[in-house]
């Protein structure tokens, strides 16, 4: 497991294997009892695919033969999916075999639009307001060539998936170029929102959610600090009208003595205890263990691999 932290383009590595605490919501379930589904052990699995024969996650490989897939919501298939796309994955550790099935896989892209800007000294993108930031794990879909920063050019329509940074930056795990796109979508958290205007931010993109649908809001629309995600119309305006806007606040539901595997970057270092990975509050204590390395190396937008079990607050103890 690994380690990693970026600033302005240059990557550095360090190694790290460790238990931590991480929690994620806590909610309802299919009828289990202290995470035990059908004789196994639920789990739950954040990160980006690193191989199929079934789909490799986080360094485990999942049995997905009858799992229910979806991307961007909508039913699809393994061949749908792509190494480098970061997925949720939830299913069941049998208990005698440690063999992992999964139930459930979703991705969703978290950008999807034109390029307006190439920096090759950082080694970034901007897209639709959005600085992405490749390092040398981002995978490249066919088309891009060369398969690297330099094979993007300013006007290139792309849909990303990655990894969002302290600064609400997305580290990209996977950039695949597209030919059209019926709609822009952006992931973020909703910022300078004016009531008045029905507008808000992501980013430096500012959005207006007049005519959008919206969807999962209990105070019946968005709100400063709201994670969500946004279809809009595509056309390249300095105002993007939303076609919908939809909240992500939960990333998944877990119980008691659920496994849970995530992989994502530190953001709201409190200090090595207390932070959250990929929007995940986690929590560390003196029984987490480390190995090439200690605490001491986690800080903002250090990349990490964090393993462990939920308590019954949704809390995984390491």
């Amino acid at each position: 497991m690994h380690m990693t932290t970026y600033l302005n383009g240059v990557t550095r590595l360090l190694t790290l294997t460790f238990a931590t605490i991480l929690a994620i919501s806590c909610g309802g379930g299919g009828g289990s009892v202290a995470g035990i589904d059908r004789g196994g052990i639920r789990t739950v699995a954040v990160g980006p695919v690193t191989g199929f024969g079934s789909i490799w996650l986080n360094g485990e490989r999942y049995d997905v033969d009858n799992a229910t897939i979806s991307v961007d919501g909508q039913p699809a298939l393994q061949s749908d999916i792509s190494i480098g796309q970061v997925v949720i994955l939830t299913g069941e550790i049998d208990d005698s075999t440690a063999a992992r099935t999964a139930d459930a896989v979703s991705y969703e892209s978290n950008l999807e639009g034109p390029v307006a800007a190439v920096d090759l000294a950082l080694g970034t993108l901007t897209v639709l307001g959005q600085t992405v930031f490749i390092d040398s794990r981002t995978v490249w879909g066919p088309g891009i060539t060369p398969a690297d920063l330099t094979g993007i050019k300013p006007g290139d329509l792309l849909e990303i998936s990655g990894l969002v940074d302290n600064e609400q930056r997305l580290l990209a795990t996977r950039v695949d170029l597209e030919d059209t796109l019926e709609g822009f979508t952006i992931s973020g958290t909703v910022a300078g929102l004016q009531r008045d205007t029905l507008t808000f931010f992501i980013g430096g993109q500012r959005i207006n959610y007049r005519d959008a649908t919206l969807e999962g809001f209990p105070g019946g629309e968005p709100s400063n600090g709201d994670l969500v995600r946004v279809r809009t119309t595509p056309v390249v305006q300095a105002t993007l009208r939303a076609t919908s806007v939809a909240q992500r606040g939960t990333v998944v539901d877990v119980e008691e003595d659920d496994e849970g595997e995530i992989e994502g970057l530190i953001t709201d270092f409190s200090g090595p205890t207390s932070f959250r990975v990929a929007g995940i509050p986690v929590r560390t204590d003196s029984n987490t263990r480390y190995s090439d390395g200690n605490a001491a190396a986690l800080a903002p937008n250090v990349r990490i691999e964090a393993e462990g079990r939920f308590d019954a607050r949704g809390t995984l103890l390491a």
